[in-house]
């Protein structure tokens, strides 16, 4: 691999796939929000996952907020983060709730 080359082709995913590949998908997710700032295309993927999950778990509607909040969607990241702390309580959802409420 060439120094500055991407790691992920992320244009090139296909949503639909990588979320019925469940732990690939959190960690793809996790690489295109943390080192990419992708927030579209990881957006596209955990709702994708979200769905396949029957919107049950709460990491995937956690990611969803983050991904809302990072791109300025700051109502649509409130709801997110409420939905998955009614699903799992986490510190580190409340702590993105937090965010939202400072911004």
């Amino acid at each position: 691999m060439q120094s500055g080359s991407q790691f992920i082709m992320a244009d090139k995913l296909n949503a639909k796939s990588v979320a019925k590949k469940r732990h690939i998908a959190k960690a793809i997710v996790d690489y295109l929000i943390y080192v990419e700032s992708n927030y579209r295309r990881a957006l596209d993927i955990a709702s994708e996952a979200t769905v396949l999950t029957n919107y049950t778990d709460w990491w995937w509607k956690a990611r969803i907020g983050k991904c809302h909040f990072k791109m300025g969607m700051i109502k649509d990241a409130e709801r997110q983060f409420i939905s998955s702390l009614k699903d799992q309580h986490m510190i580190t959802t409340q702590i993105e709730l937090v965010k939202v409420a400072i911004r």
